[in-house]
């Protein structure tokens, strides 16, 4: 593994965790003071953590953007990735929490080691490698 890569990855751990950290966080207050239903508050948390990575990903993890003068396309992307990382990360919620019976915060840090590797493959092979 070459160091910039290395370096990427570490950074997007980094950037991973806070993302991480605020979607729990909000994930928890929305069902526990808010009354939410745990599938909503995970569409709701997960949009604010995705957000959040996003900008932090391009100012900070990855030193190339493919559509760098194309911020509607690069977002376009950066929407289809978070979409289909939504739908994986709710249904492994779903299916520990419903299927497993787990706590539901405990199903999200599942679907958040299985999303993680995906989020960063697609981030960086559709949007930040370099030609």
């Amino acid at each position: 593994m070459n160091f910039k890569l290395f370096f990427e990855i570490f950074r997007y751990g980094i950037v991973g965790a806070t993302a991480t950290l605020v979607d729990i966080s909000m994930m928890y207050v929305l069902v526990e003071y808010n009354n939410l239903h745990y599938m909503l508050a995970a569409i709701l948390s997960f949009s604010l953590g995705a957000l959040i990575n996003y900008y932090m990903c391009i100012l900070w993890v990855f030193d190339y953007r493919k559509f760098q003068n194309n911020t509607g396309i690069e977002f376009s992307f950066y929407i289809f990735i978070s979409l289909s990382s939504l739908a994986i990360n709710l249904l492994v919620i779903w299916g520990c929490t419903e299927l497993l019976n787990m706590y539901y915060l405990h199903s999200k840090l599942v679907s958040i080691l299985i999303t993680f590797f995906y989020n960063f493959l697609s981030r960086k092979y559709l949007l930040h490698k370099s030609p």
